[in-house]
């Protein structure tokens, strides 16, 4: 995990007690700046393999689901091998993203599962780094 990725989490977290439309605020905010906009987004309607609930994460075969749910929803062509090799990276950013929408409050201000929340493959890498390539730091990230 990039350090800049860790202490993102660790702000979050500490705001995490205060009124969740500052969380929101400060996950937009970060999301946007250091390149977590693929990674989360903002709740607007539910979405199957998007959005995480307690089930979802109960066990690998679960959560593998979810993986299967969130490659449709987003229309990634993963081979069992690319997932097997992406799947722990998914698995920690499912069972992260769950934590924090345990914290908030409204539904609506709730995190979903973002478009390259397994990793970045090649093509995803270069659509991402088009983007967003221009924000300060995004390059490590996605190394």
């Amino acid at each position: 995990m990039v350090a800049g990725v860790a202490a993102i989490r660790r702000k979050i977290l500490a705001f995490l007690s205060h009124q969740s439309s500052q969380v929101i605020r400060i996950i937009r905010d970060f999301r946007d700046l250091m390149g977590l906009r693929g990674v989360c987004s903002i709740r607007d309607d539910p979405e199957p393999g998007k959005d995480i609930s307690e089930k979802d994460l109960e066990s690998d075969e679960a959560i593998w689901a979810l993986y299967e749910r969130w490659c449709e929803a987003y229309e990634k062509e993963r081979d069992h091998a690319e997932m097997t090799r992406w799947f722990e990276m998914f698995k920690n950013n499912a069972e992260y993203i769950y934590s924090l929408n345990s914290e908030i409050t409204s539904e609506a201000e709730q995190l979903i599962l973002g478009p390259y929340c397994d990793g970045f493959n090649e093509k995803d890498k270069a659509e991402f780094l088009h983007d967003f390539g221009h924000f300060n730091g995004v390059h490590e990230f996605v190394e």
